[in-house]
């Protein structure tokens, strides 16, 4: 089977959201364009190393490293199909990654981006999703049934049109501020199939999202221009963080499977580290 077959036949039939098969079809085409028009059985450890000295090149190490995992996974597909004997892909590493600081609004800046926003409803979804850490997919796909007003409590869960990360069904806990919000939004009669933010009627687009906030960095004239909307879920994170909530705590509000995921937080706890080493104070005496 030629690769572009494979991809047909792994886009045809796996069940995944429509970004991430996007994805897996931007990362095929890529590998047909670096590799040409190889059987999948040809594929070899040498083709990971092209795909990933190519692609390198041209975008980031992590970007690089999530096309990467898509053909790992897709390749995993094919021995699972019987469509090879073993995964070419198995255990090849991935670009190294620079340590970095996610960026975050502070305080003010926040406060300066909501004065910036002129509509209404994209203003209380901003507030929405500094106060929650949601994923942009998951806010424009919440509906009311997901909003539990007696619990305080938001369900994140997939659809008929919309899967979560991984597959997984989480509950997360909001405050006042948020319930507010989703109480004065909610129309008098309840549709519980009906999202909860919409635009002329219409279910919100992650892409808008993304397009709505650049605009009102820019317009609000932070000095870090480079915030976007994903910068919103590190900021409900990091004011955690410097709160002293406990990296555990922040996972398992985020959501991340795997812990070292939510270490990239771990700088902003410095103080709550002393306070907590401090106890130990009085317990050896110096002789």
């Amino acid at each position: 089977m030629t690769l572009d077959e494979f991809q047909k036949l792994f886009l045809e039939s796996m069940t995944l959201s429509e970004g991430t098969l996007n994805l897996y079809a931007i990362t095929f085409k890529n590998l047909i364009g670096i590799v040409g028009g190889l059987n999948i059985e040809e594929l070899t450890a040498l083709n990971w190393e092209k795909y990933k000295k190519v692609r390198s090149a041209n975008v980031s190490p992590v970007t690089t490293n999530i096309e990467l995992r898509c053909l790992r996974a897709a390749m995993n597909r094919a021995v699972d199909w019987k469509l090879l004997a073993m995964n070419p892909f198995f255990r090849q590493k991935l670009c190294p990654v620079p340590e970095s600081v996610p960026t975050f609004f502070s305080i003010d800046d926040f406060e300066k981006l909501i004065q910036a926003i002129r509509d209404v409803w994209f203003r209380l979804l901003v507030i929405v999703a500094v106060l929650t850490g949601m994923r942009r997919s998951e806010i424009t796909n919440i509906r009311w049934c997901d909003v539990d007003f007696a619990q305080n409590t938001i369900r994140i869960q997939s659809n008929g049109d919309f899967r979560t990360k991984a597959g997984k069904r989480r509950v997360i806990a909001v405050g006042a501020t948020v319930m507010k919000i989703l109480s004065d939004l909610r129309p008098a009669t309840v549709d519980n199939s009906q999202y909860v933010f919409t635009l002329k009627g219409k279910q919100i687009t992650p892409a808008l999202l993304t397009k709505k906030l650049k605009k009102a960095v820019k317009a609000s004239k932070v000095e870090n221009q480079r915030l976007h909307f994903h910068s919103l879920r590190h900021t409900f994170a990091s004011w955690l963080a410097q709160k002293g909530t406990s990296i555990y705590e922040i996972q398992k509000l985020l959501g991340h499977t795997d812990i070292k995921t939510t270490q990239i937080y771990a700088h902003l706890l410095p103080n709550e580290l002393h306070k907590t080493v401090s106890q130990l104070e009085g317990m050896v005496e110096l002789h």
